[in-house]
């Protein structure tokens, strides 16, 4: 839909800055922290991506805190599928998008029922991430047969967004890929 690529790229830069010194160090090494610092990050990234992005990740650092106050001997899988719940709702509410609108939200609601169904069946985390990566992928690609309802694709004429799925949506999948990947490559 033209920018969002733009926009994921300076969200990008600018979380690559702020993880980078001593005080990033202290604040990654909690969830809550961590999703705080990742939604600050977010602001500067700009379009309504950067706002939704900020307010979902703020909603999930303070699940995260919530959670690991309220169940300290909970599994961290369990704790980061709260936190995820906690930021796709706040998107929606926020942003008013649902599935089938062809946003973000059309990874987001699979990827975050895939996790909690997965540790719900009592499977590892990283199989649990695995079902949500999946699930966001085929999310994504189901965009492509859906009219956009909100987001800035909803300004793309129609005839221009059959058989191509949302940006919005391919970047959840896309990070959370990343993020997958990045678990389990050894430090």
């Amino acid at each position: 839909d033209g920018d969002c690529g733009d926009t994921l790229d300076a969200g990008a830069q600018a979380i690559s800055a702020a993880i980078q010194g001593a005080e990033a160090a202290a604040a990654l090494a909690h969830a809550g922290s961590a999703l705080r610092l990742l939604g600050e990050s977010a602001q500067s990234m700009g379009g309504s991506s950067g706002a939704l992005y900020n307010i979902g990740l703020t909603a999930a650092s303070a699940a995260a805190v919530r959670h690991t106050s309220e169940a300290p001997d909970s599994p961290e899988a369990c704790m980061w599928a709260a936190a995820l719940q906690a930021g796709v709702d706040s998107i929606m509410a926020t942003g008013g998008a649902k599935p089938g609108f062809r946003t973000m939200v059309d990874a987001l609601v699979p990827a975050v029922q895939a996790l909690a169904g997965a540790l719900d069946q009592g499977k590892s985390g990283g199989a649990a991430l695995a079902s949500a990566v999946d699930a966001a992928h085929a999310g994504a690609e189901a965009t492509k047969s859906m009219r956009a309802n909100a987001g800035r694709s909803a300004y793309v004429p129609e005839a221009n967004q059959k058989g191509v799925p949302d940006p919005g949506a391919v970047a959840v999948a896309e990070w959370l890929r990343a993020i997958q990947d990045a678990l389990s490559t050894p430090p």
